[in-house]
């Protein structure tokens, strides 16, 4: 953002406690600044949804036709399945004290 200014950000999963995100940003500022005299301002905090989208088979593989040696497999169903996904993400600013 400037001279020895950045801006941090710190995602982790919806159970993490806001004052644990807040350490971890103050961690990241005094590993970029290489320094532990270091200032995090402008926190805030949210809430994010990501939804991750995949392909689920919903029936398996059918014999059709013929004997026991021969014939066709019909092709398993698939249909789109999707999970969200809830993180917590603490931005902020940091700069040498």
């Amino acid at each position: 953002m400037g001279d020895q200014t950045y801006a941090v950000s710190y995602h982790a999963e919806k159970g993490t406690d806001w004052a644990v995100l807040d350490g971890y940003l103050q961690r990241r500022c005094e590993t970029l600044l290489g320094q532990q005299a270091v200032s995090v301002t402008d926190i805030t905090h949210r809430i994010h949804g990501n939804v991750a989208q995949s392909d689920m088979a919903t029936s398996a593989p059918v014999r059709t036709g013929g004997d026991a040696m021969g014939g066709n497999f019909s092709s398993p169903g698939l249909s789109q399945h999707g999970v969200l996904f809830k993180l917590r993400v603490a931005e902020g600013v940091c700069s040498p004290d």
